[in-house]
């Protein structure tokens, strides 16, 4: 942190304010990393700007190799080498969702001016929704099979779950154990009532969930789509363009990437069982 910060000519503790995403500049080939970029942040304090002249949304690159060592480049530089670190390879949430939010916009981008692109905008969309659900459940659920703490943190926390009622016949049976309980309820879950999720991220993991309002607003459309077949409640149909789709495609990885920061930094308290 401290050489980048250096080379940028302000504070390790302004570098770290601004939270920033490195990436790798690859080239056209993608086989050879030869510099570093970032993309400066919208919230970018005036302290700052002052100092270096960056404006939001401004992409400052050509960042030398040897600027960033090998553990700076893993706080910096984006998802997929963070989740390499906190997610076996065969368990990856963030990357399940990246692949098939790519497949989406990759088949939408090819055929959304095709007499059936306007079906397959409206499927992706909501396809794009249950994903985003998807990722959610999964990442809960690897945080409560390997960190022995975090259902009862969970149970503790949140009151859907710490108020339930058990019988004393229940509790003394050999098959209880208030984990399997959480799990089941977990399971049968729907992901997509914010009002039910937000505390078992907030309360029961410590990560604070940025906004959703892009996911409620698409929520909203998704349900027209799917129960009023694809009209609103006055009976007009809902026509999806392009750009809504894309936006909706950038808005869920950027949500992810935000959670799995957040994920990243968390302590693991002891390892249970894998049971995926």
């Amino acid at each position: 942190m401290q050489k980048l910060a250096n080379y940028l000519n302000i504070s390790e503790n302004q570098l770290e304010e601004l939270n920033l995403e490195i990436h790798e500049d690859t080239g056209s080939t993608g086989e050879m990393n030869y510099s570093y970029w970032f993309e400066v942040p919208e919230d970018i304090s005036e302290e700052i700007t002052n100092i270096t002249g960056w404006k939001p949304g401004q992409v400052v690159s050509d960042i030398p190799l040897d600027v960033l060592d090998g553990n700076e480049l893993l706080e910096y530089s984006g998802l997929d080498k963070l989740l390499l670190e906190l997610f076996p390879s065969e368990i990856n949430p963030f990357a399940d969702l990246k692949n098939k939010i790519d497949e989406y916009r990759a088949l939408v981008l090819e055929h959304h001016d095709k007499n059936t692109g306007t079906t397959l905008k409206s499927v992706l969309f909501g396809a794009a929704i249950g994903a985003l659900e998807a990722y959610l459940w999964e990442i809960v659920r690897w945080k409560i099979d390997n960190d022995s703490n975090a259902a009862n943190q969970i149970i503790k926390n949140c009151e859907q779950y710490g108020s339930v009622s058990y019988t004393l016949s229940e509790i003394v049976s050999d098959e209880f154990s208030p984990k399997k309980r959480l799990l089941f309820a977990l399971n049968n879950l729907l992901w997509h009532r914010i009002e039910k999720v937000a505390p078992i991220f907030e309360k029961g993991l410590g990560i604070d969930l940025p906004s959703l309002k892009f996911f409620k607003k698409a929520l909203k459309i998704r349900h027209h789509i799917v129960h009023r077949s694809g009209k609103n409640t006055d009976g007009e149909l809902i026509h999806l363009d392009l750009n809504q789709v894309i936006n909706l495609f950038n808005d869920t990885l950027d949500f992810a990437e935000i959670v799995n920061k957040q994920l990243y930094r968390l302590p693991v308290t002891g390892v249970a069982t894998n049971v995926w």
